[in-house]
């Protein structure tokens, strides 16, 4: 599974590269991208919105808040509607995944946080000697995270995650189904 924003050529990538692969939308990219087109005054209302959207205990229960939601901003806030309708089975793809899993796999947060410690040690260098010294320090940085994930308490309990396969009996390609 992937989760990424809607950068068209890294969708690109993941289906021609792993075929058969889920991709979820991060969600929290696409509440930035909605609250920045609007006034100031309307972004909080947005955000908290499309936050309880996102929050929606089961699929259906997410279809009749966009429904809803679409139906409320439709003269305020077309543009968000637009991208909400467009974008919402890309969203959504997180409930194909045990509800254990979700919170913590719709938002591509996790990584974001690695390149922003990434970043921070790069402004306080600022210069690199030679290629092989900008390869030790993030080498070294990534090992560094690498064993805090494997030694700290657990972000993701991957049995739950192990415990899916696909359903090829299944009526939409691609869904999932717990294995008992």
């Amino acid at each position: 599974m992937f989760v990424s924003d809607a950068h068209c050529g890294l969708k690109d990538a993941i289906t021609t590269q792993f075929q058969g692969s889920l991709w979820q939308r991060c969600q929290f990219h696409f509440s930035n991208d909605c609250t920045s087109i609007l006034a100031l005054k309307d972004r909080k209302e947005v955000a908290n919105r499309l936050k309880d959207l996102f929050n929606a205990p089961t699929y259906d229960q997410a279809v009749e808040r966009r429904d809803q939601l679409v139906k409320d901003w439709q003269t305020e806030f077309p543009k968000v509607v637009k991208k909400l309708e467009n974008s919402f089975d890309e969203l959504m793809v997180i409930y194909q995944l045990p509800e254990e899993l979700r919170k913590r796999l719709r938002t591509n947060n996790t990584i974001e946080q690695v390149n922003q410690e990434i970043r921070r040690r790069d402004r306080v260098i600022r210069i690199f000697p030679n290629d092989l010294s900008v390869l030790r320090l993030m080498g070294a940085l990534l090992i560094e995270q690498n064993e805090k994930w494997a030694a700290g308490p657990r972000y993701l309990n991957m049995t739950v995650y192990h415990g899916i396969e696909k359903d090829d009996n299944s009526e939409e390609a691609g869904m999932l189904k717990l294995v008992k």
